[in-house]
Parts: structure tokens; C-alpha cells; sequence
């Protein structure tokens, strides 16, 4: 199973999700899990070093693939039942690329209007790349993340709304993540969330683990969608 978390658009928690996400995985006890570096700045590496350095001991591997990752992804899915990706943004070439082996891509955005753009460019830029896909259809989920966390606010609400109505056939996931400090706390001690005290975790995991459910959800849903010819129009 490879599951990428990418946008083309950078500050949108994708390195935090994915770390997030390697650790519930690898709690479940039941998988092997890779997460892979992608990104060139290299946040993840970076938080793999730090808990290295804090007498951390982390339950899934961390690689850093900033080079020819398509390749080494594939590899890695031979010796790992979980391959958990941060993808760089940006480099388009290189995101289509890789795009044409994930078994679920996770596209995080945040709710404002420039999310909102850039959200409507990698749909359009997958749209025209789905034939390069194994299967004939990039497994795209879109998920909104750093939601204000204010009991009245509906921008999240809004936001999902609004790529629903711009691409119907397009996955968008129910379950978002409001923006907390846990995360930021957590990130910083080069934990998770999960490692965190209960009573500062407590919002930010039960948010975590409804979307984590969900993602697994729209896998097994992507893996029943009939396969189509991957025969360029």
C-alpha cells in the first residue's frame, strides 16, 4: 500500500500529517511502515533526527528519497506493507510522476482562497494525468487541515462544499483537522501527537483518528472502482 501526502502548495501540514499518519499505522501492530522523504526541505528527515537526539525510539523506518523517488518508492513497497510518502511541492513533472503508483493520494489544504486555487489546479493537472495511473485513475482525496478550531467557524464546512460542487466525481473527505498547538508542540519535541500528555492531545487525536478511518475508507474504496484503460486518448 502507498499513500502519498502532497499538494503542489507548500504550509499545509502535509509533513505533519504524514508523520502523524506513519505513527497511528505502525501502532496498529499489524504493518510494516516506511514514511519517505521526499520534499527537499527535508522536514521529516529532519524530525526523524530529532527524535534520534531526544532518546526517541521511532516504530516505522524514515528514508529520505529526495532523488529519482518513483523508483525507490517502488522498491520500498516490496520490502514494506505501508509506504507513507511527504511529497515535495511545486515540481509538477515530478508529482504526476509519482502519482502514477499511489494506491491513495492525500492532498491536505487549508480553507482560504489561495487553497482554494491551487486546489483547483492539482485537480485539473491530475484530471489530465489519470491515464498515466496503474490503475486509470489517480487516487485522489482531498482533506482540509489547520481548520480554525472555534466551535462556530464554518469555513472547513465551505470549503468541502466548494470542491464538491467545482468536481463531483472528485473524493473530498468529511472529517477535517482544526489547527491546535499540540501539533506544533508535538513537532518541535520531534514527537506525535500520540506521545503527547492526554489532556493536550485529547481534540487533536480523536480529529486525527476520524480522518485517519476515513482515509482507509476511500483506499478500499479507490480498490473496488473498476479498472480503466491506461491507453492515452
Amino acid at each position: 500500500m502507498i499513500i502519498m501526502f502532497g499538494h503542489e502548495k507548500g504550509g499545509v501540514g502535509k509533513s505533519t500529517l504524514a508523520t502523524t499518519f506513519a505513527a497511528h499505522v505502525a501502532a496498529l501492530g499489524q504493518y510494516s511502515v516506511v514514511l519517505v522523504d521526499t520534499d527537499e526541505s527535508n522536514n521529516t528527515s529532519r524530525w526523524g533526527e530529532l527524535r534520534t537526539l531526544n532518546g526517541l525510539e521511532t516504530p516505522f523506518t524514515i528514508v529520505n528519497q529526495s532523488v529519482d523517488p518513483t523508483a525507490n518508492i517502488l522498491k520500498l513497497s516490496k520490502a514494506y506493507d505501508v509506504v507513507i510518502v511527504d511529497v515535495g511541492g511545486g515540481d509538477y513533472e515530478r508529482i504526476i510522476d509519482m502519482s502514477r503508483i499511489v494506491d491513495l493520494w492525500i492532498a491536505p489544504s487549508a480553507t482560504g482562497q489561495k487553497d482554494a486555487d491551487s486546489n483547483i489546479n492539482i485537480i485539473e493537472h491530475f484530471a489530465g494525468a489519470n491515464h498515466k495511473h496503474k490503475n486509470g485513475k489517480i487516487p485522489l482525496a482531498f482533506v482540509f487541515n489547520r481548520a480554525p478550531s472555534s466551535s462556530n467557524s464554518t469555513e472547513a464546512k465551505y470549503a468541502i462544499e466548494a470542491i464538491r460542487e467545482y468536481a463531483p466525481d472528485v473524493k473530498v473527505l468529511d472529517s477535517y483537522l482544526c489547527e491546535r498547538m499540540v501539533f506544533r508542540d508535538a513537532d518541535r519535541a520531534g514527537k506525535t501527537i500520540f506521545e503527547m500528555p492526554a489532556a493536550k492531545r485529547q481534540r487533536a487525536e480523536a480529529e486525527f483518528i476520524n480522518f485517519a478511518n476515513e482515509a482507509f475508507a476511500a483506499y478500499q474504496q479507490f480498490q473496488k472502482e473498476p479498472r480503466k484503460s491506461t491507453t492515452p486518448p
